[in-house]
This record gives structure tokens, C-alpha cells and sequence, in this order.
């Protein structure tokens, strides 16, 4: 085996630790899974959901019936489908509850529960992790830190998974309202960089709901939360995985495709190596994969298009990491940067590709990529990001100038054209609310 070769696969293991979960692959999950529906785990619902693309099914409930649990893990097992189950004293529970009031999770979950909870925990191959605590309070962390690091040695074959508030939960404002405030911070960034501070994870996960906000607002706080979590990942070699809807709030009506689509390829913009969707049945909000009589709605077809795209680009996507992002021509829709500190930019330039914008001079993201691998290729992700409400959806026209002799882009259906010019301009056409990562060597 040559160097080169010995190299790729040393360096596509270093993302690839967890038991179970394949982390050279683009992940796609979902939250809940009948948790709420009695007989709903059926060997048919297992297989629409690996159908429609989920990989992981995140913080299922175990339930009190151990015998229908365990069958639902030989399930999963048979159709390549993960899962991470929620703590708990019952049946598949390999941590205590994580659910406490903030602030006194040491004292609620003393370090003798997480022992006694391993004692009665029965492993699966299907188990790739066990939630250890969802949105913990910031004044939490520390002893977070602890009890993530007693499940990991408790635990050879799960992952411990711990997912972290949003940008708008609620900080504090002095020092007497730590506890109280939802962050345990005085700011996001506070709370993202205590999690790196205490929390010996190599990913960071957080949920994010942009399509519950009044119309813009949901924008540049998802670009804020993007932003600073994008950031400290870079800063210490962190995944970054996230959560985002796939329901909606109030009774809305069901999601657009489209939204669906703003929201992965954003995050996929920022680096995200994860899109887990909220939710599959009912667990929080309205109009989710299923009703709450165990029924497909229409946002199983959205959600499974959505995610066969995610699938097929994702494993191109994975071959290479994000190092910047750039927000191209906002300038004429400052509503989208009002207050999440990205700053418009009228054309990228990353070294390998210069001068990327688009014709009409509209939004786009771009990120730089370089390859995981020993590898001559580098490569650009650019989203045509100009309607996130999929209200005036159009054709792009996306230019750039490489450099190198060989450029390659692919969409999330297949590949698409590279039209060059005399004058080393190529361009490339995108719809609203599609993506292509530009490979160029």
C-alpha cells in the first residue's frame, strides 16, 4: 500500500470513532419514532423511514417494554438504521435521566446513577449512542463534562450525545440569573465555548428552528447560530451536526420542500456533517413525517426527495472540509444579516476559485473546502440561497474562474454542466434553494 493511500485512510478514520455511526458518510437522522404511538414500531414503519433516507433516529424513547424495544433494535438492525435512545431508569437506558432543573444536575445525578443505570442496560448493535442530556444549562456544564466522560467508559459501543440549546434561548443578564436563564450564559458565544471548555465531545450539536420565527427573523438568527458554533469547530476540530424542522409551529402549514432545503444546505454551508430533522412523529410542534395516528402525511415525499439529494451530494461533500463561508451579494437584503455578525460580501474569492457570485448579483453562500485527504482536488459548496421562504424560486447562473485544469461540479440529483468561456469564466446553473459542490484540480 503506497503512502498516499496509508494517508487518506488515517485521516478519514480520525472522523470515523464512533461504534456503529460512520462518520466518513454524510449522516441524515430524525427525531422521535413513535414514541407517542402505541404499535406504531412496526417492521413496515422501519422500513419507510431507511426508505425515505434516515440513518439515525435520535433520542428515541425506550419505553417500560423491553421485549418491544429490543425487537424494534432487530428491526433497525435488519435495515442499516442507528439509533441513540434517551436516558432513563427503564428498559435501553445506559444513562439516568438527563431532565433536571438547571443548575442541579450534579446533585439530581450523582455519579452512583450513571453506575446503576450501566448495571441494567442490555447493548445492540443497533445502539450507536445514549442522549445524556438535551439544551443543558451552561451553569451545568462542568459536571456535564463528568458524566459525558463516565458514559463514554461505562459505554465501549455507544457514543454519548448531548444536544445544546439554540441562539435564542434566553441568557442571563447578571450574575444572580445564571441559573435561572435558559443558556447559563451571558451570551451564545459564552455558552459554545464552555461546551468546548468542558465537554469532551468531538462534535457539536444543537437544535434550530428558523421557520417558527416571524418572517424574516428566523433568517439571521440561524446564520448567527451557524456562525458561532461553525467557529468554535474550526477553532478545536469539532463536527458540527444539526438539528432543524421538518414540522412547523402554531398549526402552520406543512413545510415547503424548499424550506427543508434552505435549512440543510445552509448548514452544509457552515460545515455541518449531520441534518437531523424534527420530527418524525409527534414530539413537539404541528404537520410532522407522521400524524399522530401513525399515518404518512405530505411531508414524508418532501422530506425523503430532500434527503436523497442530501445522501447523494453528502458523499461528495464528506471527501472534503468547510474552512470559511462566505455571504455573497445580501446587500440588497439586509433583513437576512440584521444582527447574526456575517457581513456581505459581492464576490468570494478562496485561492482556488475566484470571483464566485452570481449573475444576478442575489444571495448565494459559499464555502471553501479542502480536501480530507492527501489530494490534488479542492473544491467550493455554493448555495443559491436568495428565497428561503420559497416564495419567487428561479434560475441561477453562478460564475467563477478556477484554478486548474479539471472543474467537476455535482448537484443533489446528479452532475451538472461547467460551461468555460475563452476567457477561463465558467459558469454553472442553479435553481433557488439547490446547491453543487465545484471540484477543481
Amino acid at each position: 500500500m503506497n503512502k498516499r493511500v496509508m494517508l487518506s485512510i488515517a485521516l478519514l478514520g480520525a472522523i470515523s470513532s464512533f461504534a456503529g455511526m460512520d462518520r466518513t458518510k454524510f449522516i441524515v437522522g430524525t427525531y422521535r419514532f413513535g414514541d407517542k404511538i402505541p404499535g406504531f414500531r412496526t417492521e413496515q414503519h422501519v422500513k419507510e423511514l431507511k426508505d425515505a433516507g434516515i440513518d439515525c433516529v435520535y433520542s428515541m424513547r425506550p419505553g417500560t417494554n423491553a421485549a418491544a424495544f429490543y425487537a424494534t433494535m432487530d428491526l433497525f438492525e435488519k435495515y442499516g438504521v442507528g439509533c441513540i435512545t434517551e436516558g432513563g431508569e427503564g428498559i435501553g437506558a445506559g444513562c439516568p435521566l438527563g431532565a433536571t432543573p438547571r443548575g442541579q444536575m450534579r446533585e439530581r445525578l450523582p455519579p452512583e446513577r450513571y453506575l446503576d443505570a450501566a448495571k441494567k442496560f442490555r447493548s445492540h448493535s443497533a445502539l450507536w449512542g445514549l442522549d445524556v442530556r438535551d439544551e443543558p444549562s451552561g451553569v451545568d456544564l462542568p459536571y456535564l463534562g463528568e458524566a459525558v466522560q463516565r458514559v463514554r467508559q461505562l459505554h465501549s459501543n455507544q457514543f454519548p450525545y448531548v444536544n445544546l440549546f439554540p441562539s435564542y434561548a434566553r441568557v442571563a443578564t447578571n450574575s444572580a440569573s445564571l441559573t435561572a436563564s435558559q443558556l447559563g450564559s451571558f451570551s451564545y458565544k459564552d455558552y459554545i465555548d464552555d461546551y468546548c471548555r468542558y465537554i469532551p465531545l468531538d462534535y457539536i450539536s444543537f437544535n434550530i428552528y428558523p421557520y417558527s420565527k416571524i418572517k424574516p427573523n428566523g433568517i439571521p438568527v440561524l446564520f448567527e447560530n451557524l456562525r458561532i458554533v461553525s467557529d468554535a469547530c474550526l477553532r478545536t476540530g469539532k463536527s458540527l451536526w444539526f438539528v432543524g424542522q421538518a414540522n412547523t409551529w402554531f398549526k402552520d402549514p406543512p413545510l415547503a420542500e424548499n424550506c427543508m432545503r434552505y435549512q440543510a444546505y445552509t448548514a452544509m454551508a457552515f460545515g455541518a456533517e449531520t441534518m437531523v430533522w424534527a420530527c418524525w412523529t409527534k414530539g413537539w410542534r404541528y404537520n410532522n413525517v407522521y400524524s399522530e395516528n401513525g399515518e404518512r402525511t405530505v411531508v414524508y415525499d418532501r422530506v425523503k426527495r430532500v434527503n436523497g439529494e442530501l445522501h447523494f451530494l453528502g458523499d461528495k461533500f464528506m471527501r472534503f472540509r468547510r474552512t470559511a463561508t462566505h455571504l455573497v451579494g445580501y446587500a440588497g437584503h439586509p433583513e437576512y444579516l440584521k444582527g447574526s455578525g456575517c457581513v456581505s460580501e459581492d464576490a468570494a474569492f478562496t485561492g482556488w476559485f475566484r470571483d464566485v457570485r452570481a449573475e444576478d448579483g442575489g444571495p448565494l453562500l459559499v464555502a471553501e473546502m479542502v480536501p480530507r485527504a492527501a489530494a490534488r482536488a479542492n473544491a467550493i459548496f455554493v448555495f443559491a440561497s436568495d428565497d428561503p421562504y420559497d416564495e419567487h424560486p428561479q434560475q441561477r447562473t453562478i460564475r467563477f474562474t478556477p484554478h486548474g485544469d479539471t472543474v467537476r461540479a455535482f448537484g443533489g440529483t446528479g452532475p451538472i454542466t461547467v460551461t468555460k468561456g475563452e476567457d477561463s469564466i465558467c459558469t454553472i446553473s442553479l435553481m433557488s434553494n439547490n446547491a453543487a459542490l465545484v471540484v477543481v484540480k
